[in-house]
Formats: structure tokens, C-alpha cells, sequence
């Protein structure tokens, strides 16, 4: 059995705070990096397209993303 890390737990309590919508949107991923539960298609194209806009360039700016953050308590 393994021990949770003071990191993880202190991630999994931030989940927690989230509306159920939320931790229900990003539950998906998290078991796929836990290789827990297979990406969809959907996740699969969403990924793909995400990449694409990096190649192309096409991204967020670093002072909206610091404000995003900030907003959030990040």
C-alpha cells in the first residue's frame, strides 16, 4: 500500500472544494494519468487540437494566464 504524498493530498483537498460539474469534468483525466481509465475519443481530439494551436502558435498569453490563476488563488 502506498502513502499519499503531502502534494497530492493537499491536490485532492482542492478538488474537493470544486462544485461536483467540475470534479466530475477533470475526474476523467485524472484516472487517465493514473492509467486508471482510457482517454475518449473526445479527450483524444480535445489533446490533439490543443497541441495543433501550440504548433501554430496559438496561445494564451502569460499575463492572462498569471491573471487566471490569480483569480483562482493560484
Amino acid at each position: 500500500m502506498h502513502i499519499m504524498t503531502e502534494l497530492m493530498t493537499k491536490a485532492l483537498e482542492a478538488l474537493r472544494k470544486l462544485p461536483d460539474e467540475r470534479q466530475d469534468e477533470l475526474a476523467p483525466f485524472l484516472l487517465a494519468l493514473a492509467d486508471e481509465e482510457p482517454l475518449t475519443e473526445a479527450d483524444k481530439a480535445a489533446i490533439a487540437e490543443a497541441e495543433a494551436e501550440l504548433a501554430r502558435g496559438e496561445h494564451v498569453p502569460p499575463e492572462t494566464m498569471r491573471a487566471f490563476w490569480a483569480k483562482h488563488g493560484l
